[in-house]
């Protein structure tokens, strides 16, 4: 059981962050968790300031209040994502200002192609 706990640890202090026509993926060193927001399911994305103790309640993978997830490895700027089907979604990375701005756009590109 030690083993796997370190094992979990060990995967959740490095993410690979994606964003690109598929929408949002974040995934950890080998691959679980990972958290998928297709672009259909973005309602907005913008950047927050975060305290992992305050609003999380520590750091890794946290459920916060509000059905807000986190992928919360550092204070300072975050990703967060607004989905339509559930609460927000929000990864503490280093360029959160370009990955928000892109998701944003793309998922307005794609809202606008597609008649609801």
């Amino acid at each position: 059981m030690p083993a796997v706990i370190i094992a979990f640890a060990t995967s959740s202090l490095d993410w690979h962050i994606s964003v690109d026509e598929r929408g949002l993926i974040a995934r950890s060193l080998f691959g679980f968790p990972r958290f998928t927001v297709p672009l259909d399911d973005v309602s907005s994305a913008s950047v927050v300031e975060i305290n992992p103790l305050v609003d999380f309640g520590g750091w890794g993978v946290r459920f916060g209040l509000g059905r807000r997830t986190g992928v919360v490895l550092r204070s300072g700027q975050a990703l967060e994502v607004f989905r339509q089907s559930a609460g927000s979604l929000v990864i503490t990375m280093r360029d959160a200002h370009g990955a928000a701005e892109v998701l944003g756009g793309l998922a307005a590109r794609a809202g606008a192609a597609i008649p609801r």
